[in-house]
């Protein structure tokens, strides 16, 4: 505690004499403090604590350090009672004194004991050097060469030769306790640089410094002197970075730009691309209040969330915003991603010893940068170079921004996206199971493989990437997604695309940043001067920016595989700045028949008993005369408000709330077709010529098309070879593209000549559902989906019945086959679907075919008859008959259970009497793969029951469970269970009634079941949780604990199973039985028990392989159920991160119709 108060003793001086002094450290006058009365106060301050240096002591003093008063001077001594393991910093009060402020060790550590004997292995350093990577940079002056700093800006050093390094980042503890991110240093053949450095330092003191001099100075510069001028923050995006990290939005960047402030003050180094993001708040007017975004109570209705994928910041909110307000949002999200494509620029030239870095960069090149990554969204679209993996790797030839515009880049995109295709076409080749033997069983999908992996690790030669792996739809489809999801682009969007791999064919279809979106002024390189954009001119970077943005997309759908000969492309807006222009004119339009109404209220009633003649001279604002009125100019503008408040009174336009378009980058925008993707209609102007302003204050926002055009490939490729991105407008126009632009507007409203939802853009029949045509199926596809033809994978009864009477009426129609043929034909169909119902039917189906007669008057009952049963009973119960509505329910379910038990009994006796029928019911298409390779057994003749016997047994087990007791309702759970065995929910039901009457052995066994065929988390929760109860029950109390941990980890956040879970803790160590403290340790007592783990690989190799065989075949609605399951059951197994749920969900939509 001595040594602490002798810091603080010394820094207070510090501080007495900082308050009376100007900033600059050398500033003399009349008020100044001279050097000796600075030493004096020290003297004094930390008398006691002076240490006296002998003339052997290794010492280096540090004279006229900036940014510290005259006469302090600092260093470091190294003292003999160490013996060379660490050195002493401190404030020198002459040549043989030192008041010794912290301790460096040699493994660059500072602490504050700076005692010589104090043991430093249990403290907590305040200031460190962490390495960050080793890497070679060229020899340049930052390292002291004699190359001037700074001198090219974006192309390598003009010399040969390499430096091996080791790069850094220095660290130092805040005032919370927390470290934080400081400055950074180089090291390279033993000797240190210093960069990014608050505190301003000559040459000779950042670079070719020895080990204690580069901690020193380091600690003085970047902890010491900004700590005691109370500015201990990063340098330049680091501490906005941190910031934005930490704290809401809004506050993370007022405080950021306050940062950037008070650093100028005190005369601290603030870097270009500080005063650059400076700008772009001040441009969005983000440091000023913003209607609808600041914090009430405390917290912000912005969230800022950072893609892991893109790199990318986007905004969440927590409920509705109103139009201006979402509008205002998007542009600060842009702005921000502007400020981050910069310094992920700037960062990659770190890493390759380019210029400008962070440290040099000035305002004015942090601005060109901007401008140019704008004007060629390609340069970073697949993310900052300097996050390939391999610092000597680049997605494209290196571009000096500063000086190319790098428009043909987007041809090394093209070829990228080819490499990519490829790594995933191999791996699914790796796990899919040779079709030529059925009998091994599929590996474990792999493609999930981050694009880091891909740029890393790809090699494949131009023209050859594709040769040796088959490209499925599959395959080309999540690359699609992946690399969509990770384009790097400034302003939000949303896309979406499908495939029609067979004949070559893809559409896609992105969202539009508008003219609101982009920048409000640019730096004139010419007149070396900032200018404001005009509107015209920030509708035409709208415009190339989008089309460019477009074209990128075509390029990778073309890369991605080289049988695509088309690409449809669609430009959608929607319709925010719209929308937010419609309410602005209806209010600017309101306002003067507001005044107008003013006016007229203020004029004498016609009716009224004392009339006042009025003088020749009009005096009212609205009197028809021919002068120009002056009346409204007179009137203040809180005049105009108030008036304008009183005649909206009733109508609250932040009602009009957009909530819901923008919630999540990667969630489908409620403007599009819930379930066919991006899907338009254009704006008409009213028919009769009229406008109502109430109305277009209330409407909301309306997708609506702004380009359509059709690319081929061979002409794209050559027009992208020949010349870029250099003009987008001149190439949509090469290409015939449907489009029209307003000079201030940018991109307007179209009629598009295509959409997403034609047939040509999927594989033909993709969308039909298994219910609606019997397909057999490949030998592949049919062992990986256990049934060989789509009717094995139906789930619902009424649309297979729906298809047979389709199919019975075309056969009857049809006259040119003989009577006994269609009558075979139908015969066949009945037996395949294997329903009683229909069954009773098959005699009049065969004879009027045979008659040929028509079957327009036939239809199926039982289902519509089951479910007036169930409303029956249902009114029964709620006008309190409840016996009654029990008696009903249970003599319905038993009629109804017994016909589709009893299928051969409908079968007319022809000595054709099928084998007992197998009534079933599922969930989910997902749920009827997993039977068939998990339950189906040889020759097993499948009925499926209606939906709604099921819901009614479920329904009637409730009620009873509550009448009677759980005994009453076990024989409709059981039979559920016989109906759904692959239907977790079914099992968990029956395993709640079993908890109530404690059959722990029951609910042991039903639980295992339905952990068994759980395709979600919650429901293997839910079996965890009844296992750990039933395992406490038995008093397999490690066994129990394991359970519960396992059920919070899956599903966390169940107040009741951590209440029950916290009891069996306190119970287990009262009795010093050991509890798990890790899943390791879970997985190990589970294992042990025998118990399995959730998901097992039995599950996971049935639906992984099934999902991939059902998109390439095809199969998009049994497919689109498989692949989420999929996703969960990877994600569950570590096979997939969270990151990839963004990719999982632009996968999921390109299967929508």
């Amino acid at each position: 505690m001595a040594r602490m108060k002798n810091k603080n003793a010394s820094t207070s001086a510090w501080r007495h004499h900082a308050k009376r002094t100007p900033s600059t450290p050398h500033t003399q006058g009349a008020a100044a403090v001279t050097a000796e009365q600075v030493r004096s106060m020290l003297e004094s301050f930390a008398k006691n604590h002076v240490v006296t240096l002998s003339a052997l002591t290794k010492r280096r003093i540090y004279k006229d350090f900036p940014n510290v008063p005259q006469g302090v001077s600092l260093g470091w001594a190294q003292l003999p009672e160490r013996q060379g393991q660490g050195f002493m910093l401190g404030i020198f009060l002459d040549a043989q004194r030192i008041i010794p402020l912290s301790y460096a060790d040699t493994q660059g550590h500072v602490f504050t004991e700076a005692r010589p004997m104090h043991d430093t292995h249990t403290a907590e350093p305040v200031f460190a050097f962490v390495k960050d990577h080793d890497g070679v940079l060229p020899d340049s002056s930052r390292f002291s060469s004699r190359m001037p700093y700074g001198k090219t800006m974006g192309k390598q050093a003009d010399g040969t030769r390499l430096r091996a390094v080791v790069a850094g980042n220095i660290v130092g503890r805040g005032e919370d306790g927390r470290m934080l991110w400081l400055a950074s240093w180089l090291k390279s053949a033993n000797r240190y640089s210093l960069e990014q450095l608050r505190t301003p330092l000559p040459a000779n003191l950042r670079t070719n410094l020895r080990y204690r001099d580069a901690m020193a100075i380091a600690y003085f510069a970047a902890y010491f002197v900004p700590q005691q001028l109370h500015v201990l923050i990063g340098y330049g995006s680091g501490n906005i970075f941190r910031r934005l990290g930490r704290e809401a939005p809004l506050s993370a960047i007022r405080r950021s730009v306050a940062d950037t402030a008070a650093a100028e003050r005190k005369g601290l180094r603030v870097s270009g691309l500080e005063q650059f993001f400076t700008d772009l708040m001040s441009e969005v007017n983000a440091l000023t209040p913003i209607n609808g975004l600041e914090a009430e109570h405390g917290a912000e209705p912005l969230r800022l969330t950072t893609s892991p994928l893109s790199d990318t910041y986007s905004f969440q909110w927590t409920h509705g915003l109103p139009f201006d307000a979402a509008l205002q949002s998007l542009r600060l999200e842009g702005n921000l991603n502007r400020f981050a494509a910069v310094s992920a620029w700037l960062e990659h030239n770190d890493l390759q010893g380019l210029q400008p870095i962070e440290d040099t960069v000035t305002r004015e090149q942090a601005a060109l940068i901007d401008q140019a990554l704008l004007r060629n969204p390609a340069l970073l679209a697949l993310g900052a170079p300097s996050r390939l993996g391999q610092q000597d790797q680049l997605q494209h030839e290196y571009v000096d921004v500063l000086r190319e515009d790098g428009f043909l880049a987007i041809n090394d995109i093209i070829e990228l996206a080819g490499r990519i295709t490829a790594r995933f076409a191999q791996a699914d080749t790796d796990m899919a199971s040779p079709e030529s033997n059925g009998n091994e069983g599929p590996r474990k999908s792999t493609t999930q493989q981050t694009l880091h992996d891909d740029r890393s690790n790809s090699t494949a030669e131009p023209g050859q990437r594709n040769k040796h792996a088959p490209i499925s739809e599959w395959v080309y489809r999540r690359a699609m997604a992946t690399m969509l999801r990770k384009l790097r682009l400034p302003f939000r969007f949303d896309t979406e695309f499908r495939v029609n791999l067979e004949e070559g064919r893809v559409a896609i279809a992105v969202t539009q940043a508008g003219p609101a979106l982009m920048p409000a002024r640019e730096y004139d390189t010419e007149r070396r001067q900032w200018r404001q954009l005009s509107d015209q001119e920030r509708a035409n970077r709208s415009v190339n920016y989008n089309l460019r943005v477009a074209l990128i997309m075509a390029a990778l759908a073309f890369g991605a595989d080289e049988s695509i000969g088309e690409v449809d492309v669609r430009i959608d807006s929607i319709g925010l700045e719209e929308a937010v222009a419609r309410q602005d004119s209806a209010i600017e339009a309101m306002v003067p028949d507001a005044l107008n109404t003013f006016e007229r209220l203020q004029k004498p009633s016609s009716d009224t008993v004392e009339k006042r003649v009025t003088s020749t001279q009009p005096t009212s604002a609205v009197a028809d005369t021919d002068q120009p009125s002056k009346t409204v100019d007179s009137y203040a503008q809180s005049d105009v408000d108030s008036e304008f408040e009183q005649l909206m009174q009733g109508i609250d336009i932040d009602e009009v709330v957009f909530s819901e378009q923008f919630d999540q980058q990667d969630k489908l925008e409620s403007s599009y077709d819930a379930d066919n993707g991006i899907e338009v209609s254009v704006v008409r102007s009213r028919d009769d010529g009229q406008s109502d302003p109430l109305a277009d204050l209330q409407s909301m926002p309306t997708m609506q098309p702004l380009v359509s055009v059709t690319l081929t490939r061979q002409q794209f490729l050559e027009h992208m070879a020949a010349v870029g991105l250099a003009d987008p407008l001149a190439t949509m126009r090469l290409f015939n593209a449907t489009l029209d632009i307003d000079s201030t507007a940018g991109l307007v409203p179209t009629v598009p000549p295509f959409s997403l939802q034609d047939e040509r853009f999927g594989p033909k029949d993709a969308q039909r559902a298994p219910e609606a045509e019997n397909v057999p199926l490949s030998d592949h596809a049919a062992f990986l989906l256990g049934t060989n033809d789509t009717f094995g994978l139906a789930i619902e009864r009424d649309d297979l019945l729906s298809y047979a009477m389709q199919t019975f009426q075309r056969l009857a129609e049809n006259q040119t086959a003989d009577p006994a043929s269609r009558a075979l034909q139908a015969s066949r169909m009945i037996e395949r679907i294997n329903d009683p119902e229909l069954y009773l039917k098959a005699s009049d189906i065969a004879t009027a075919l045979i008659d040929g007669q028509s079957l327009q008057g036939m239809t199926f009952s039982w289902s519509r008859e089951l479910s007036q049963e169930r409303t029956k009973a249902r009114d029964l119960l709620f006008s309190g008959q409840i016996e009654d509505a029990v008696t009903h329910a249970e003599h319905m379910l038993a009629r109804y259970d017994g016909r589709f038990h009893d299928v051969h009994e409908t079968m007319p006796a022809d000595g054709n009497t099928p084998r007992d029928a197998v009534p079933r019911y599922f969930n989910s298409y997902a749920e009827r793969v997993v039977y068939n390779k998990l339950f189906a057994t040889a020759g097993e003749r499948l009925t499926l029951v209606p939906n709604d016997l099921v819901y009614a047994h479920l329904e009637l087990a409730e009620l009873l469970s509550q009448l009677r007791g759980p005994e009453a309702a076990l024989p409709h759970l059981n039979q559920v269970v016989a109906y759904a065995p692959a239907y977790a929910q079914a099992h968990l039901r029956l395993a709640m009634q079993l908890y109530r009457m404690e059959d722990w052995d029951s609910v042991k066994a039903v639980a295992l079941n339905a952990l068994r065929v759980s395709l979600d988390r919650e429901s293997a929760a839910d079996a965890y949780h009844y296992l750990g109860y039933t395992a406490w029950m038995r008093d397999e109390f490690e066994v129990a604990m394991a359970c519960y941990a396992l059920s919070a980890a899956l599903v966390p956040g169940n107040a009741y199973r951590t209440d029950q879970m916290r009891e069996l803790m306190d119970r287990m160590q009262s009795q010093c039985i050991p509890v798990p403290s890790s899943l390791n340790d879970v997985a190990r007592v589970l294992t042990k028990a025998g118990m399995p783990l959730w998901p097992s690989s039995e599950i996971a190799d049935i639906v992984g392989p099934a999902a991939r065989v059902a998109v390439d075949q095809g199969l998009f609605v049994p497919g689109r159920t498989l692949a989420v399951a999929d996703a969960r059951l990877s994600e569950a197994l570590g096979r997939g991160t969270a990151a990839m749920e963004q990719v999982q969900m632009q996968f999921w939509r390109s299967l929508n119709e």
